[in-house]
């Protein structure tokens, strides 16, 4: 017996234990991966709300503006919070296939003063990230 190799045992073994292994390691890694991915969902449901808040802070009534959110003007949305006390929007207003879609709301606190909150939702199945909110209180525009 002086020839070297290994014996079907030794195979087994080194089998059994590289499965032992995998099967530990890549639930790990599985869940890894959906944490990575719904940290870069929320990231970017976050950009988005900060861009909308920005947008709707920016306006400024003087001056022509040319912005949108998704496909909604921000002077058409800013005619609506002046013509209501309380109002709601959902933005894009056409069904589309946009990962996102934004919820505006507008509440009167006082004659100069305006709360907006945005929310935040996706379209996205499988995903435990539910919505972002953002609250501001804005001069009245």
């Amino acid at each position: 017996m002086g020839k070297k190799g290994f014996t079907l045992v030794e195979t087994v073994l080194g089998l059994f234990l590289l499965g032992l292994i995998a099967v530990t390691v890549l639930p790990i890694i599985n869940s890894s991966f959906i944490r990575l991915r719904n940290n870069k969902l929320r990231m970017e449901m976050i950009y988005i709300g900060e861009m909308s808040v920005e947008k709707i802070k920016a306006f400024d009534k003087d001056k022509a503006s040319y912005d949108f959110i998704y496909d909604t003007d921000i002077v058409e949305l800013i005619e609506l919070f002046r013509a209501h006390n309380s109002v709601e929007v959902t933005i894009p207003k056409k069904e589309s296939s946009e990962k996102y879609y934004l919820k505006i709301k507008k509440n009167q606190k006082s004659d100069l003063l305006w709360m907006i909150s945005i929310f935040v939702y996706h379209n996205i199945e499988g995903s435990s990230v539910g919505h972002v909110e953002y609250n501001t209180y804005l001069p009245q525009k």
